[in-house]
């Protein structure tokens, strides 16, 4: 035509091969950041199109290879093109943080029509008119699948990216537009430039008096420039459920933030924006330090206790931070979990306090006044005082269990001889008691749980057995088993049992002036139990008492009856 002699069109079309490659150098930067890879590679297989293209006719030359009766540089520009949507599909699913869904065998399959379609140009041209036609329905069938396939591939994609658009601000409608154009430019210019209408001489002539694809991958060097220049195209954006998050992420008590791998926040729940005393559209985008002071950079621990000036003032929060993976196992972000134990490290606080009081300063005037004591001449009067201070003394003492409850519920469980703890708490209870201890266990009991509570646990339960009995020497059965992954504790004794009142306090779970209970052994052993995950009952008949505990919560290592 005379058009494609025109200097100026090909001025244009040297001008778009140079744009493209150069944009496809600019890309090649990026090509270690996993969201890069697949579209460095679609910008690629635009690049290699454009200069199969373009390249012969900038040149002058005739870059046609012969091979089977198909042209080699035909094949291959049809290859680079069947690319582009399955590389825009790969790099949506990427930047979508939904990379999982394709595992080593799908994105096979998916690249299949790459060398499919010019593998069945090359048959069908090869067949020529000798091709009989049920091959030839074939091959068009087939044809009409692939061409199916790669719209849906286009379709799917822009469709993530619209989603995503809808649920993370700093993703625009704009941004994808501009993807979209780049992308679907050269396709579009491709398809105009042969459309054609017929003659009259039974022939065809196409409508546009010029090839115009160069205006393509024209549009496509600069969509791709403006996209990378101005939006975040590398950085992936974890997608969630919007029912999920409306009903869960908005609800919860605690701050959760998503950032990227540069901290930035992409995404807040209503607590998050609470505590920095701005809207979700205010944080979105700037960086986590720059709306809460103190908390970059991130601790290396987790969880980890920091103190934060926030909307409310300082605060204590406990912040846990986890990765957020996609199916390459590959970081594109972080939650960042925040926890105000403000009020629960207080408590601890006053309950250290206390504990601290009960254990040595009225210990130490218990000790005072039973000296004291030893001097009232009336000797039932001096040994009713002596034994009402003993009593408390005791009462004193078992603030230090408090102590081990709240210090062993901050640790790691670890795994655990629960033998080697039995034959160690009733060591100590048979040298300080006159009583009858007799013990049954498996052979072997290895546990993950917190040997200061079990320990605790056990003293109390034994305790509670050898003192609470009229017996001159009171006799206390322990036995231990394993049922169906269940650890079973069962503590039987000759006593009275426990009085009503007792129960009711610990089933009302809170004590009053008027409806209290006589000490803090039940309390801790409740504690403890609700703490390990387990149960906790009494059964009391005439003949004593059973106190069982059944620690469901608690993972076995190994256990042998013998």
């Amino acid at each position: 035509m005379a058009f494609d002699s025109l200097p100026v069109v090909a001025l244009l079309r040297a001008s778009a091969l140079v744009s493209l490659l150069a944009v496809f150098a600019h890309a090649l930067r990026y090509r270690s950041n996993p969201v890069a890879r697949p579209f460095v590679l679609l910008v690629g297989s635009q690049t290699l199109w454009a200069t199969l293209v373009l390249g012969p006719s900038i040149l002058g030359v005739d870059a046609s290879i012969p091979v089977f009766g198909s042209d080699l540089r035909g094949l291959a520009i049809t290859a680079a093109a069947v690319a582009g949507p399955i590389l825009w599909l790969r790099y949506a699913l990427a930047f979508t943080g939904r990379s999982e869904l394709l595992t080593r065998r799908r994105e096979l399959l998916a690249a299949t029509p790459i060398a499919l379609l010019p593998t069945l140009i090359l048959v069908r041209e090869a067949a020529g008119e000798a091709a009989p036609d049920s091959l030839v329905g074939l091959y068009w069938l087939v044809v009409i699948l692939v061409v199916l396939g790669l719209i849906g591939c286009l379709v799917v994609g822009c469709y993530l990216l619209v989603r995503l658009a809808r649920r993370y601000r700093q993703v625009s409608y704009r941004q994808v537009a501009v993807l979209t154009t780049a992308l679907l430019a050269p396709y579009l210019m491709a398809f105009a430039s042969r459309i054609s209408r017929p003659t009259a001489g039974g022939d065809t002539v196409d409508y546009l008096p010029v090839d115009v694809t160069f205006l393509g991958f024209g549009v496509a060097a600069v969509g791709v420039v403006v996209a990378v220049d101005r939006y975040q195209v590398f950085t992936a954006f974890p997608e969630t459920d919007a029912v999920a998050r409306d009903e869960v992420l908005e609800t919860l008590a605690v701050g959760l933030f998503l950032i990227d791998t540069d901290d930035r926040i992409l995404d807040a729940n209503a607590e998050a924006s609470r505590i920095v005393g701005s809207s979700a559209d205010a944080i979105i985008g700037q960086e986590l330090g720059a709306v809460l002071p103190g908390i970059t950079p991130l601790p290396t621990d987790s969880p980890t206790r920091l103190s934060l000036a926030t909307a409310d003032g300082h605060r204590r929060y406990e912040v846990t931070i986890d990765a957020v993976a996609d199916g390459d196992e590959t970081t594109i972000g972080r939650t960042v979990l925040l926890r105000d134990i403000t009020d629960r490290q207080t408590r601890e606080q006053q309950l250290a306090v206390l504990t601290r009081v009960l254990r040595h300063n009225l210990r130490n005037d218990l000790d005072t006044i039973l000296a004291h004591a030893e001097e009232i001449e009336t000797d039932t009067l001096r040994d009713r005082i002596a034994t009402q201070i003993e009593h408390t003394q005791r009462t004193a003492t078992k603030a230090r269990a408090v102590e081990t409850v709240l210090g062993a519920s901050q640790q790691q469980r670890q795994e655990v001889d629960l033998l080697a703890t039995v034959d160690s708490v009733v060591g100590s209870l048979r040298e300080t008691y006159d009583c009858e201890l007799t013990v049954q266990t498996p052979a072997t009991l290895q546990v993950v749980s917190h040997e200061p509570l079990l320990r605790r646990l056990l003293t109390e339960l034994l305790e509670n057995g050898i003192e609470h009995t009229d017996a001159d020497r009171p006799r206390v059965e322990l036995a231990i088993s394993v049922d169906d992954g269940v650890v079973r504790i069962e503590i039987s004794d000759d006593g009275p049992g426990i009085p009503a009142h007792e129960f009711d306090v610990l089933e009302a779970g809170s004590e009053t002036p008027l409806r209290h209970g006589s000490g803090i052994g039940l309390w801790i052993v409740t504690w403890i139990v609700d703490y390990l995950g387990g149960d906790l009952s009494f059964e009391s008949t005439a003949e004593g008492s059973t106190v069982r505990v059944l620690l469901s919560g608690t993972p076995i290592v190994d256990a042998n009856s013998g």
